[in-house]
């Protein structure tokens, strides 16, 4: 059973510009403007096209940085544990499933032998890291429109999904699974991404204080940030628009923006907080990590007929409401 202990106190809390490595916004935009009607058409049907729709999101990282201030001393690694203004809450992978609308499954142990075509073709110099995925997927001219998906879903997977520091090497396993694209339009991206999230958000923003009070989160972070306006109505009232797109996923279509009055009003006034901040009942559950919340159709499809770009996820999990 979580306690709800804070990790930090309140005297330890100060305002910090929080950054993210995950620039959905701009990559979006990029595919958009980079694939031809054609290849926009696959990319959509991909595990990663249901972002193609999203208007455009706002990082908030004042909301952010004193969501992370009161996180809570939690033993299971899957898991964040919150105290906010004496309402527990957690945030775990099946929340971070059911908002981004990644598969979130087991991670395979094995994986198919693959040619190395794709990375000898596009990839000559390794270790890669996301400058070089941007470069080739930016400047490629290739007629082929399998490939010419194939480098927009890398590109999007590692500049967004699993968003990185600079120095980070990418790993080449990963390029050559774009050799195999049903293994790759099946693989469990959802559970890497929150995993580098969760890793990258633990223990923020007190084991990175620093004299400029700056700090950046890698992984999706949106996701967790767009949870936050789930679980505490007041700030999405003070916050967010919701999208009024259908096929976006939960939440992940709003548009945020500062309202700095309301933001210290909702933070920082103790009665304001425990009258407000009502966590939605999904953040409440008590879920198990393993617990299988989307399943994968379409699998049977015959690749030679060029019909890979139609394999897709489908959401089993019920509907998300708050």
């Amino acid at each position: 059973m979580d306690s709800y202990v804070r990790m930090f106190a309140d005297n330890a809390i100060y305002s910090a510009k929080v950054t993210i490595k995950s620039y959905l916004n701009s990559a979006i935009n990029t595919i958009k403007e980079k694939l031809s009607t054609t290849q926009l058409g696959m990319f959509e049907k991909t595990c990663f096209g249901h972002f193609l729709d999203m208007q455009e999101l706002q990082f908030n990282g004042q909301v952010v940085n004193h969501m992370l201030w009161r996180q809570c001393i939690c033993d299971d690694l899957n898991i964040m544990v919150f105290n906010f203004g004496g309402s527990g809450a957690r945030f775990t992978i099946q929340e971070f499933c059911l908002i981004s609308g990644l598969f979130c499954g087991p991670v395979p142990t094995t994986r198919p032998t693959t040619s190395g075509r794709f990375r000898d073709t596009y990839f000559r110099k390794f270790p890669l890291h996301n400058h070089d995925i941007v470069e080739v997927f930016s400047t490629a001219t290739c007629e082929n429109d399998d490939d010419m998906v194939k480098l927009a879903l890398l590109y999007f997977l590692e500049t967004v999904i699993l968003s990185k520091e600079k120095p980070t090497p990418i790993p080449v396993e990963r390029v050559d699974m774009l050799d195999d694209i049903k293994y790759f339009l099946t693989y469990p991206w959802g559970t890497l991404s929150y995993d580098a999230t969760v890793k990258s958000m633990r223990g923020c923003p007190g084991k990175r204080s620093n004299a400029s009070h700056t700090y950046s989160i890698t992984g999706f972070p949106i996701a967790f940030m767009v949870w936050g306006y789930e679980t505490i109505p007041s700030l999405a009232e003070a916050f967010g628009i919701k999208s009024s797109l259908p096929d976006v996923p939960s939440r992940i279509g709003l548009l945020v923006g500062c309202q700095r009055r309301k933001f210290w009003r909702i933070f920082l006034r103790t009665g304001y907080m425990k009258r407000l901040w009502l966590p939605a009942h999904h953040a409440l559950e008590a879920k198990s990590r393993d617990a299988p919340l989307l399943k994968i159709v379409g699998v049977d499809l015959d690749l030679d007929r060029g019909n890979w770009w139609k394999i897709d996820c489908a959401c089993d999990g019920g509907d998300y409401l708050p």
